[in-house]
């Protein structure tokens, strides 16, 4: 990355998202790196949030039972696929929506913004994971920081991705984003699978 650290790329994207996405795109890596790199990192995501759930205690069994079901515990390759058509379906949807609104971003410029947003959740997931292990009591707590922190840097880099520098608009781009990713990606998974129910 240039005269960039990736670490120092990271570590001004946990305190500085909008800076941090404003080197991202500054660099103008092409589209084919920034697709390779989505991929991984999905499929990284995907393995560690599996790895996760799998390492940390569950005492109370309803809780246990429940989490075993679910897609990214009991099949962490089906996860990673889903996850990674959730995160191109948002892309696609950051930039048309972003667009509905009077922004000027590129698919680079969104690419950009995400890949960097999605490996800093990495980091971050991570070292919860870490110090959750260590001190259980603070899960709690973390995921709730957590989850601040993704609403606000998401809400920063799409404003930069699109040049608002509004972040009304911005707000309102994440917030069609959550609704309409969610529905359309429940209807792919419908007409893709509809071929298949009922067939043994």
């Amino acid at each position: 990355m240039t005269d960039i650290s990736l670490k120092h790329l990271l570590q001004t994207t946990l305190t500085r998202p909008r800076e941090g996405a404003q080197t991202m795109i500054a660099l103008n890596l092409s589209s084919q790196v920034l697709w390779m790199a989505l991929t991984l990192i999905s499929v990284t995501m995907s393995a560690i949030v599996s790895g996760l759930f799998h390492l940390m205690p569950i005492p109370d069994p309803a809780t246990a039972q429940l989490v075993s079901s679910m897609l990214f515990y009991s099949s962490p390759l089906g996860f990673a696929i889903l996850n990674l058509g959730n995160v191109v379906l948002s892309i696609f949807v950051l930039l048309w929506s972003g667009r509905l609104f009077g922004g000027t971003g590129e698919i680079r410029d969104i690419l950009s913004a995400i890949v960097l947003f999605q490996g800093t959740v990495i980091v971050l997931l991570i070292g919860i994971g870490v110090v959750s292990m260590l001190l259980p009591i603070l899960s709690a707590v973390l995921f709730v920081v957590f989850a601040i922190w993704v609403i606000w840097a998401m809400i920063s880099v799409i404003d930069v991705a699109h040049r608002f520098e509004s972040i009304g608009k911005s707000i309102a781009v994440f917030l069609m984003a959550t609704f309409v990713v969610p529905f359309g990606l429940s209807v792919i998974i419908g007409v893709v699978t509809a071929p298949f129910i009922g067939v043994s």
